[in-house]
């Protein structure tokens, strides 16, 4: 009895990593189609991600990303905040990759996940969010980001990354941009 639980607990375990490993490569294949037009990002690569869970966003020159996260989201495959998660995480991720410092990767993730998943996530980059909401919604009278097609969002995602690469460059014209909506907004 003893063995028989043994073998059906390691099996259990390795189901669970295998689905992990294919969430993770699902994901970042995703947000590969969907960068392609910015830059290539490569396969996915644990090492983009520190796998403890720390208070902090960036440690060591990686994204913080607990792998415990994994278990919880393959346990919950509808939880938007925990899907909402490991999307912020993996552009973090490629937003080092492609050039990005800290600080604009972080914009390049919130306005993303702003922009897939509705809603805004943190306040230190709500204006960010809602610029690249306004940027696209003179293009499109029912904006919906999930609903485009692949063209379409490649090269909105490749806009939304110029724009930050030069506030990057430029961080008078970051403040020109970001002052100027708060002005239209108040």
């Amino acid at each position: 009895m003893y063995f028989t639980y043994n073998v059906f607990l390691i099996q259990t375990i390795m189901n669970m990593e295998y689905l992990i490993e294919n969430l993770k490569k699902d994901i970042w294949e995703k947000l590969r189609n969907e960068f392609v037009l910015c830059n290539d990002i490569g396969n996915y690569d644990d090492n983009l991600f520190y796998k403890k869970d720390i208070p902090r966003v960036f440690y060591e020159k990686k994204v913080v990303l607990p792998e415990e996260i994994f278990f919880k989201a393959i346990k919950n495959l509808n939880n938007m905040e925990i899907k909402r998660f490991i999307m912020s995480c993996f552009i973090l991720s490629i937003g080092l990759k492609i050039s990005l410092n800290e600080r604009f990767s972080e914009i390049l993730a919130d306005s993303y996940c702003f922009l897939e998943f509705e809603s805004i996530d943190k306040n230190s980059t709500q204006y960010e969010q809602i610029f690249f909401k306004d940027m696209f919604k003179a293009e499109f009278r029912k904006f919906n980001f999930k609903n485009l097609g692949l063209a379409l969002k490649q090269n909105m995602i490749k806009r939304i990354y110029l724009q930050i690469l030069d506030w990057q460059k430029d961080n008078k014209k970051y403040a020109v941009d970001i002052n100027s909506l708060r002005s239209r907004l108040s």
